[in-house]
This record gives C-alpha cells, sequence and structure tokens, in this order.
C-alpha cells in the first residue's frame, strides 16, 4: 500500500493583531501524492492553531423504491459527474448540510432524514485540500425532478448499472458502486480498482434493511 504522510502543524500563535493567523504548511496528500502548501487558523479566544481536515458531506440521490436509477450533478470545474454535496458550515450539522445542499444543489427539499452509508476519508482523496466526506443516501420520488442549481453546471440521471460508464470527480465512483452494492445486499469490496487508485480507504456501514429493496 501506498503511504501516505500528513504534516500536522500544531502551534500557538503570537501576534499583535486581534485576528489569529494562518500557518504555512505543507499537505502531502491528493493524488498524485505530492507536497501542497496551505495554511491552518487559529482559535480567536486561545490563539491555538491546528490543522485538521474539512469535513463534507457527500449525497447518492437514487430514484424509486429498489435504487434503479441514481441523480448526479456535473462539476463546473472539472466537467466530471459527482455525487451531490458539499462542505459543512461552522454551525451546521451533517444533517443540515445535506438539507441545503440538496436545496442548493438539486431544488429539492428534503422531508425524510437522510440514511448514512459510509465515511470516506483516504488523505489522497480530493486534490483540493485535505477532506473527510460523511457519505448518505436519500431517496427521491420517480416523478421528482431535480435542476441545476449554482454550483452544478448539470443534473444528469443513470442507471445504477452504468456507474462504470462515466468518469468522476475524487472518490465518487467508489462511493456509488458502494451504494450499489449495499442496493444488492452484496458484501463490501476491499478492491477499489478502476479509481484513482485501488486501495481507497473507507468505512462503510453494515448492510441493513434502510435502503428497503424489495
Amino acid at each position: 500500500l501506498t503511504v501516505v504522510y500528513l504534516m500536522v502543524f500544531m502551534a500557538t500563535t503570537k501576534t499583535e493583531s486581534s485576528v489569529p493567523t494562518g500557518n504555512e504548511m505543507v499537505w502531502h496528500g491528493g493524488h498524485p501524492i505530492k507536497g501542497r502548501s496551505g495554511s491552518c487558523w487559529c482559535g480567536q479566544e486561545d490563539k491555538y492553531c491546528m490543522c485538521t481536515p474539512n469535513v463534507a458531506v457527500d449525497v447518492v440521490v437514487s430514484v424509486g423504491p429498489k435504487s434503479e436509477h441514481l441523480w448526479l450533478v456535473r462539476r463546473r470545474d472539472t466537467n466530471q459527474l459527482a455525487t451531490m454535496g458539499g462542505f459543512v458550515e461552522i454551525n451546521e450539522t451533517a444533517e443540515q448540510t445535506v438539507i441545503r445542499e440538496l436545496q442548493e444543489e438539486m431544488g429539492i427539499t428534503l422531508h425524510t432524514p437522510p440514511v448514512l452509508l459510509g465515511v470516506y476519508s483516504d488523505p489522497r482523496r480530493d486534490n483540493r485540500r485535505r477532506t473527510v466526506s460523511i457519505v448518505y443516501v436519500v431517496t427521491l420520488d420517480a416523478d421528482v425532478k431535480p435542476r441545476a442549481g449554482d454550483d452544478a453546471k448539470e443534473v444528469k440521471v443513470i442507471s445504477i448499472n452504468d456507474i462504470e460508464q462515466y468518469e468522476y470527480f475524487s472518490d465518487h465512483r467508489t462511493i456509488l458502486l458502494d451504494y450499489r452494492r449495499f442496493v444488492n445486499r452484496e458484501a463490501p469490496k476491499q478492491s477499489t480498482e478502476g479509481d484513482f487508485s485501488h486501495d481507497i480507504l473507507r468505512s462503510t456501514c453494515a448492510q441493513t434493511n434502510h435502503y428497503n429493496v424489495e
């Protein structure tokens, strides 16, 4: 396995300014693995600084009681397909982020709680920054037609059996294939061959009846 090194910088910042400053760091992550510079931010009260991953949510949007189709978004920056999602804001729970992002990116108002699928935290998964994603599932009625919000180039529906035919952002191919195995009541598969690496690390929930697959 590829060993991924992360430099976690912790320091107490001494500054005359009332606003804490960032601290330079190098993150050895993303794919391909290489040093990427950035900064860490500090608490206003205690001036304590710590580099930690950003927390995001991704949402698998399935259609119908048997999850035959999936709604995806096409990103404006990379033109790749992706699950719907975004970063958790400082005053939100992860579930509140799901509700907000569904409204902003797809124009959907969620009326039932999202179901947890897993946590995807491989340090290589996102080239932009160190990101941990909490992945949820929501199921829409077949007559619901999402629309593309400001952050998405378009929304696209695909068959759950055609996941491998498209190019995806980050590790979203692995996320969607993990979900399909849950739908088909198959055991989780360790290999992620076909994504950016064959050994993407993640933790998925045990198979349950939450998906209501008949």
